[in-house]
């Protein structure tokens, strides 16, 4: 947890650093999108992750990680701000054979 809180410090120190002047023409709603998608998002996952690793299967949890970016490419694409592509279609299946290999429960030799 500690290391996710320096890298976000660090980065955020980075982008700042070089960055300054850039960031006059930005306005409000930009700047809330991007506390938004970095603080709530972003960080607000890896913190609730370790959390639900407390109160639910390892399996339960790696699931909800793995289908996360499909869900979200689902919303852009629902929203209008994204297209289906063949990548994308290949992207999903590979997300659905990775979740279903760690659902699976392994046969028992006799």
């Amino acid at each position: 947890m500690v290391v996710f809180i320096w890298v976000f410090y660090g980065i955020t120190f980075w982008i700042f650093r070089f960055n300054y002047g850039r960031y006059v023409y930005v306005t409000p709603y930009i700047w809330f999108s991007v506390i938004f998608v970095v603080v709530g998002a972003t960080f607000g996952t890896y913190l609730l992750n370790p959390l639900a690793l407390r109160h639910l299967r390892a399996s339960t949890v790696t699931v909800f990680i793995y289908m996360q970016p499909l869900i979200a490419g689902i919303f852009a694409i629902i929203m209008g701000s994204d297209t289906v592509t063949v990548v994308k279609i290949l992207a999903s299946a590979l997300i659905f054979l990775g979740v279903y290999l760690v659902t699976k429960k392994p046969k028992l030799q006799a």
